[in-house]
Parts: structure tokens; sequence; C-alpha cells
């Protein structure tokens, strides 16, 4: 269907705004028309009671439907303005249709009528029960607590009439919406830092997202429940069993346990210091450096003594058999400097000429320690 060029008289009123909107969604072009301007540029200032404007507007406009709505519908003013009501009324619905019906191609005209056009009974069965004494009493009543509340308002005492005129007021509520804003601002920037958080769960590939959409995720939810389940008998056990770590903990002999523990704690800083003083052997080792040259010097003269270490590899090599007797003879013309020592040989036991090492002067002991 093809969009219908519609103008509205008396547009801005209830029915005139709900039609216009009615109209719009419908698609029609829809104009109106009303005695006060509303900067639209649909709306054009029309008093309907001017026979000659209503004519240059319908010609100009070349609508095919005009719905008149324009009228005076407020009953206390047409009964304090009677000659104006009826000019507008009366003399305003006359002039939209022979308007109407002086064009080249007249357009249809809709009029909408008042509930007064029902018949008395039904406008009495209609208001009688706002007429009724009790819905007047009830009326007043609210009426009068209007009126009482607006002139404590403007009277005071009391809060309300505090946050109209007392300026301590008007800046602690300054006040309460700077911190109602700050607060909404820390909300709304909490509520990105969530929706970022909840899709980077979602989308990315951390810790949560495993744990939700991963099956790697509730291979790590069964662990740690089992981890949990371990951790549990291990507490059960340390409450209920008899282990060191339940005398520790529940047992009554843990000061005793405390005290001894202590007591360790305190000898062995006092050995630790004894020995940083230099005190006994293994302070000596470690402060006195005479003491580390005199073992030097004793090692190093078991190192040179010949016969020693022939006694150890003979020692050594020596197989299952009983041990003969080791004797030192002098040896043949070979030189006084020599010794004869048996030697395994696989007849039987043999000897073995050695030579003796030159007398080496003797080791100078060290000084005695004070």
């Amino acid at each position: 269907m093809s969009a219908v060029k519609v103008l509205v008289t008396g547009g801005t009123g209830i029915l005139g705004r709900a039609l216009v909107a009615a109209y719009a969604r419908r698609g029609d072009h829809v104009q109106t028309a009303q005695r006060q301007q509303s900067g639209s540029d649909s709306a054009h200032l029309l008093d309907v009671a001017d026979g000659p404007d209503v004519a240059r507007l319908l010609v100009h406009l070349a609508p095919d439907l005009v719905v008149h709505l324009a009228a005076e519908s407020v009953l206390a003013a047409a009964a304090s303005q009677p000659a104006e009501a009826h000019a507008v009324n009366v003399g305003g619905t006359q002039n939209v249709l022979a308007a109407a019906a002086a064009m080249a191609r007249p357009p249809a005209v809709l009029v909408a009528s008042s509930v007064l056009a029902y018949a008395p009974a039904d406008v009495a069965r209609l208001t009688g029960a706002i007429a009724s004494p009790q819905s007047t009493a009830d009326l007043q009543a609210a009426l009068h607590d209007v009126s009482t509340i607006t002139h404590q308002i403007a009277t005071g005492p009391g809060p309300a009439h505090e946050m109209l005129t007392s300026e301590a007021m008007a800046r602690r509520i300054d006040a309460m919406m700077a911190s109602v804003q700050s607060t909404a601002t820390h909300a709304s920037s909490t509520m990105d830092q969530v929706d970022a958080l909840a899709r980077e769960a979602r989308t990315g590939h951390g810790l949560v997202h495993a744990l939700i959409y991963d099956r790697e995720g509730e291979t790590m939810v069964r662990n740690l429940a089992s981890a949990a389940n371990e951790v549990g008998a291990i507490t059960r056990d340390v409450r209920t069993g008899n282990g060191g770590l339940h005398q520790v903990i529940y047992g009554t002999d843990l000061a005793q346990t405390l005290a001894n523990l202590n007591q360790v704690t305190t000898q062995t800083n006092a050995l630790m210091t004894d020995i940083r003083a230099g005190r006994g052997t293994l302070g000596a080792l470690l402060v006195d450096p005479s003491l580390y040259e005199d073992i030097k010097s004793l090692v190093g003269n078991v190192q040179r003594n010949e016969v020693l270490r022939a006694l150890v590899r003979y020692s050594i090599h020596q197989d299952d058999g009983a041990r003969p007797n080791v004797t030192a003879t002098p040896a043949a013309p070979a030189g006084a400097n020599q010794r004869v020592l048996p030697t395994a040989t696989p007849a039987g036991m043999g000897q073995r000429t050695i030579a003796r090492p030159a007398a080496r002067p003797a080791v100078r002991p060290a000084a005695p320690r004070p």
C-alpha cells in the first residue's frame, strides 16, 4: 500500500500525538496543525477559527486525509468563554469541511467527537462515581494533604526545607552525589575487568580456561582432589595418631620436648662458640696455623719413609698364606745403606733388597701451644 498524506489538526493533544505516531509507524507522510508552534518541520501554526487560513493550508499541503481533532475540550474554559469555544469547536469544524470541499481533489475528512456527544444518561453513568460525595471528600482530603506538605517544605523546619534552602545541606548532597558517582565509576571499572577476565577465561589459554573447557583441566581437578584427600588423610593421622608430630601438637609432654630442644640448641651454640674461639682440637685446626703445619710435616715424613711404604705395598699384595716374618738384614757389599725384605714369588717367599735412605735431619717439633 502506498503512503498516505495525512493532516492532523490538534496534533499536540493526547489523542493527536498517539495518532501521529501510529501513522508514522505505518509509513505515511504526517503533517500537523496546532495553535502553538512546536519547532518541527512537519508542524504548522493554524487557528481553525480562521477560515481563509484553513483553506490556504489545505491547498498548500494537498492531503489525502484530514483528521480534525482541534477543539476546546476543557469544560471550564468553554463555560468561561463560550463565544471562543463555539468559534473553535463549531466554526473550526465548519471551516475544515468547507475548505476540503472547495479543493479540486477533496480529501477525506475524519471528525472526532467528544464525550458530550453521548446521551445525558450515559454521561451521568460515566461521571457518577467521580461526582459522588465520597469521591469529593477524598479529593478534598488529598488536596489538603498536598497543601500541608508543600507549606512544610516551603516554610520548614525539616529535611525537605533544608534541601531546598540550606547551603550546608546542598554541599552535603553534592558530596554524596560525587561519592555515588565515584562508586558507580569504580563499579563500572570492576565490571569491565570482570568481563575481561570472563572473556579471557572463555577464549584464552590460561589455567581458568583449561579448568573449564579443556580435558586436561578435568585431570588437573582430579589430581587436586586426590592431593586434597591425601592432605586430609595426613591431617587426620596427625590428629588421631601417636607419631611425633601428633605429640608435638597434642601431646602432654610438649613443654618437656621443647625444653630439651632448647637445651640441645644451647649446647650446640656453646660448642660452635668454643670452636670459633680456637678451643679444643677442632678449634685449633680452624684458627691455629702452627698445628696445621705440624700435621702437614708429619704426613710428609710418613710419605717419605721408604720402609713404611714398602710395608704398605707388601701388606696389599700378599697372598692368602701365612704372613712371613719380616726381617731387615744387611745386604751384600752392594752398599751399607740397604735392607733385605722378603718378597712374594711364584715359588714361595723370597727376599727383596731395598736401599735404606740416607739419614734425614730430624724434624724440629713445633713450639708448644699456650
